[in-house]
């Protein structure tokens, strides 16, 4: 047996071992917490039964006293037959040895106590209690039927019996898979850790030291494998180490005049950057300890000033809205680089949405500051739902193609064959139940399109998983007519709070940003 098989085999024996004693000390564990958590359950249940009991039999106590007292044993009667009329009572009896009475209803049950108790056989529980008038009387005994209870218990017995079932079962997959993955791991190691591996090691630190010579240690290795062809390569390496030495110290000689050229086209390039800087859309100011000391052209006609002189000297605060002046100062204290959302002021004092984004250079104590006016795009946001609704409405129109298809099918079908005498019950009520089947999805089409149009006026509890699916449905068609294939996995089934249309249009504009990436970049239209 090779050194590689040993090898594989020593592993997989200790995976074997370790992989079964840990499996089966998890189901033995389990199996106790199971065995532990349904005795807990089953006392809980006798618990609350007994004090039940223990409730009606002192009600049951005070009532025959009083009766016993007054004679009144047809009250005694009619209190026991209204007592075994009870799901959960089979008999009630109260006896007195020494005059030998014995009043009962259902099943009789014999007993004599001084104080309250409890006698537990396999089909009932016996609660028994004395009756006294000026002394003991006699003893009053309710018997509580357990097949409610008992069947309680096999049903948690079943399920525990169930889940436990499961977990071996999960854990037999669980051991095969992680045998499997060791054992093509070992395969792995074994053959890292073979002979030859070894030599071409060996052979590749004395290359690696410039011993180029040493090569012929690998004529040993004849194999016809990946050792093998490795092992030429090797030699065939070793040749061209000194024909690429030669090659490498030309091209560093080349290397040093290119960084020099280099140099120069960095400073053409800056010179270039400034110009860039100039014909940018955004507004560029530069600021030192809070005043424009440079600005770039676009800063001009955004903040609606004629000339550089007239914004250069002037604190930044003056192009920022008074309602802004807190949150730009602290991006500034934090030294943000961050993009936000602020007012933004003009020369004539209107204000303007925009997003600003800058940096400090402490050294220097400059900062450059980027506003970009986007009062247009918060025009486009409107325009944007309303697309988005139109588009939904398109979607709607092709979902609803197919079920009215099928509608118009059916009805046309109950007509024809009805006419011809041939339209029996079962044709009849399946055609019917199709139907009312595609009658419901156009219906729960029309609440999904609603409930997305209506929007969300406040934030309430919803379900995630059941949100995501009506994305889907209202995206459906469009994933159809374009090739794309949605995948959901949603492993929790969860509710949380906040606004789920809004949520919704969020993953709308997902979509349709991801869709327009695919038709711009001309993705295979098949897949």
């Amino acid at each position: 047996m090779s050194l590689s098989n040993k090898f594989i085999l020593a592993i997989l024996s200790i995976i074997f071992f370790i992989v079964s004693l840990f499996t089966y000390s998890a189901i033995n564990d389990q199996k106790k917490l199971l065995d532990n958590e349904l005795n807990k359950r089953i006392s809980l249940m006798k618990d609350n039964l007994k004090q039940n009991a223990s409730f009606t039999i002192k009600y049951y106590k005070s009532e025959v006293e009083n009766d016993l007292a007054s004679m009144n044993i047809s009250h005694i009667n009619i209190l026991f037959d209204q007592l075994v009329q009870r799901e959960d009572v089979d008999g009630i009896s109260i006896i007195n040895p020494n005059k030998n009475i014995h009043i009962f209803s259902g099943v009789k049950a014999i007993k004599d106590v001084d104080r309250l108790s409890f006698e537990e056989k396999q089909e009932h529980i016996l609660v028994s209690m004395p009756i006294e008038l000026t002394k003991k009387w006699g003893t009053i005994t309710i018997v509580y039927s357990l097949e409610k209870l008992n069947h309680e218990v096999q049903n948690a017995q079943k399920d525990f019996e169930n889940l436990v079932s499961k977990n071996i079962i999960n854990a037999i997959i669980t051991a095969i898979i992680t045998a499997f993955i060791f054992s093509i791991l070992s395969y792995i190691w074994a053959k890292k850790l073979t002979s030859p591996i070894l030599l071409l090691t060996k052979t590749a630190q004395k290359i690696a030291r410039g011993d180029i010579e040493e090569h012929q240690e690998l004529a040993v290795i004849t194999s016809k494998d990946e050792v093998g062809i490795l092992a030429k390569t090797f030699f065939t390496m070793s040749q061209e180490l000194d024909k690429s030495y030669k090659e490498l110290k030309s091209l560093n000689e080349n290397l040093e005049k290119k960084v020099v050229q280099r140099t120069k086209n960095l400073e053409s390039e800056r010179n270039k950057l400034n110009t860039l800087l100039d014909v940018t859309m955004e507004a560029i100011i530069v600021s030192k300890d809070s005043k424009c000391i440079d600005i770039n052209k676009s800063a001009l006609k955004v903040f609606g000033y004629d000339s550089k002189e007239e914004m250069i000297g002037k604190d930044i605060y003056d192009f920022v809205a008074p309602e802004s002046h807190e949150l730009v100062k602290t991006k500034l204290m934090i030294d943000s680089t961050s993009s936000y959302e602020a007012f933004a002021l003009k020369k004539d004092n209107k204000k303007f949405p925009a997003y600003i984004k800058g940096v400090n250079f402490n050294d220097e104590g400059l900062r450059i500051s980027s506003i970009l006016d986007i009062s247009h795009l918060k025009q486009l946001e409107s325009h944007k739902k309303l697309a988005s609704m139109g588009e939904m409405i398109g979607n709607i129109a092709h979902q609803w193609r197919q079920p009215l298809s099928v509608i118009s099918t059916a009805s046309s079908g109950i007509q024809l064959q009805h006419e011809c005498g041939v339209l029996g019950d079962k044709e009849l009520n399946s055609m019917c139940n199709a139907i009312n089947e595609n009658t419901l999805y156009l219906s729960q089409t029309i609440d999904d399109f609603r409930n997305y149009i209506k929007g969300d006026a406040e934030a309430i509890s919803f379900n995630l998983k059941n949100n995501i699916e009506s994305f889907t449905k209202l995206v459906d068609i469009s994933t159809k007519e374009n090739n794309i294939q949605l995948i959901v996995n949603v492993e929790t089934d969860k509710n949380i709070k906040g606004y789920p249309n809004e949520l919704i249009q969020c993953f709308i504009n997902i979509f349709n940003n991801s869709k327009d990436a695919f038709l711009e970049n001309d993705t295979d239209e098949e897949n």
